[in-house]
């Protein structure tokens, strides 16, 4: 397969990628180190290049490493060592700062908990987002602009919750907290921008949606299609995550590619040709990313819905593995703090996994003996049926081994649950869609209860098995995680000259 073979830029983007991930946790002065070796070596490659008096593909190809492998480094440094630094040295200290309300993220009568943008800290211009939290039932709400006194509070930590991490992965970067009514006053003038009022039509819409399906049916169709899971209950999220279905509720490329579908197939039934959809599926793509709030593994969906129609205008070929790359890339050095979203690494991962080894499964299936045996109608169901379940458990194997880090279990029920629910899901989106457009049409708030009930069900099942979560914390089970990865990894950049090697991480 070899999947930098004649992608240069793929495998300088994947530098980064890696260079990024690794480098976050890394003191300063050490980074300022690996930032003169990336200069150093970068000046070397560059004055071998100008003796030789011509650029050859290796020399090229390690300039683009070095200079990916210095941008990672630097976006880092500047923002962990100094950005994020600065802030956090208000910790303990009073603060003035002004902001407006983003998004109220829980309350309670003594407290509460409100993502706000900062706009202002002691008298200085900021630019960034911020949790307030509230030792009362604060009455703002999103779009309020406030002044408040404020002591910022560090990060709480132990075995079972690091607040940092959780919070930086949001792309919060500060806590604010006030201890009385006092504290704030709101100031004259709402903020109006495209951000806030994304926020309150998304609320305004998923309580419609929720109130027209009723029950938690219609909770599960706002996190489907608007991603806003207020009215989903404990019980409903533990059952979802024993099942290990839970990123069916994380909006990401499958809820992006599912509705993108959908609008593609209804614009050709509407004749609408191919350069006005170029265009207008891009714009569609960025509303829905505008109105549910800018999830970054929605926002790899997105870009790279924007990359395909761009190459289609600008008459290049498109290649799905390097837009991966470069969307991520590009994610990474806008928000360097994404290398703690969980969410983004999902998407990344099952989108990677999809690109890389769905070519070699249609293969495989192609040299089936049962291809000459069988009609063709026929055989192209059963290979369109079987390359869709192989893509899906391929996919499913990469969020398995994530969670398994990440997480120190695997739910045995992840990938079966994915397969039964994958129709229910993308039936219940596009109906609920329809349903927000057209609130008038008969029968769907009942097709969408029933589907979501069945969903509710399904997940209820599979969770309530005895042993469905498996730790992974023994030698055994650690072992066969590694065998798994090598086997993704080896597959992924030799050159095999088998496809059926393709199966051997579906195997283990």
């Amino acid at each position: 397969m070899q999947i930098f073979k004649n992608r240069p830029l793929a495998l300088s983007l994947c530098l980064f990628v890696v260079t990024a991930v690794f480098s976050f946790r890394l003191e300063g002065t050490f980074k300022l180190f690996l930032l003169l070796a990336a200069v150093v070596l970068l000046a070397v490659v560059l004055t071998v290049a100008v003796v030789r008096r011509r650029m050859g593909r290796r020399l090229l190809l390690g300039a683009l490493c070095l200079l990916c492998v210095f941008g990672a480094l630097l976006s880092s440094f500047l923002f962990f060592q100094i950005r994020y630094r600065d802030l956090q040295e208000n910790n303990g200290k009073i603060c003035h700062a002004e902001g407006y309300v983003v998004e109220r993220l829980s309350s309670a009568a003594y407290y509460g908990h409100l993502r706000v943008h900062v706009t202002s800290l002691n008298g200085k211009a900021e630019n960034f987002d911020a949790i307030l939290e509230c030792a009362y039932l604060s009455s703002l709400q999103v779009g309020d602009r406030f002044e408040i006194e404020t002591v910022p509070r560090a990060y709480t930590e132990n075995e079972l919750f690091d607040e940092e991490n959780f919070r930086l992965a949001e792309g919060c970067l500060l806590i604010l907290t006030s201890s009385s009514t006092e504290d704030y006053r709101i100031l004259d003038g709402a903020d109006t921008g495209m951000r806030t009022l994304a926020s309150k039509l998304n609320t305004r819409l998923s309580y419609g949606l929720r109130n027209r399906i009723g029950g938690e049916a219609g909770g599960v169709a706002s996190a489907l299609l608007l991603g806003n899971r207020t009215w989903l209950s404990d019980d409903t999220s533990l059952h979802f995550r024993r099942a290990g279905v839970s990123h069916l509720l994380a909006l990401s490329g499958l809820h992006v590619s599912i509705l993108i579908g959908a609008l593609e197939f209804l614009l050709r039934k509407l004749r609408i040709p191919k350069l006005a959809r170029a265009v207008l599926i891009p714009l569609a793509a960025i509303g829905y990313l505008a109105l549910t709030g800018f999830a970054v593994s929605t926002c790899r969906a997105v870009l790279m819905v924007c990359v395909l129609y761009l190459g289609f205008l600008l008459g290049s070929r498109y290649d799905a593995f390097t837009a991966l790359c470069f969307v991520l890339t590009l994610i990474l050095a806008a928000t360097p703090y994404a290398v703690l979203d969980i969410s983004m690494w999902m998407s990344f991962l099952a989108a990677a996994s999809i690109v890389i080894f769905s070519p070699a499964i249609a293969s495989t299936v192609d040299a089936s003996p049962w291809k000459n045996k069988l009609p063709a109608p026929i055989f192209s169901v059963i290979k369109g049926i079987l390359t869709a379940i192989a893509v899906g458990v391929v996919a499913n194997l990469a969020l398995l081994l994530f969670s398994a880090v990440v997480f120190g279990e695997v739910s045995l029920a992840s990938v079966p649950a994915t397969l039964l629910l994958s129709v229910p899901v993308e039936l219940l989106m596009i109906l609920s869609a329809l349903l927000l457009c057209f609130s008038f049409l008969p029968l769907v708030p009942w097709l969408c209860s029933l589907l979501g009930k069945l969903i509710l069900s399904v997940a209820d099942a599979f969770s309530d098995i005895q042993g469905v979560l498996l730790p992974t914390v023994d030698m055994l089970t650690q072992i066969l995680l590694v065998a798994v990865t090598l086997a993704l990894v080896l597959v992924a950049i030799l050159s095999l000259h088998k496809k059926r090697w393709t199966l051997l991480p579906l195997a283990l």
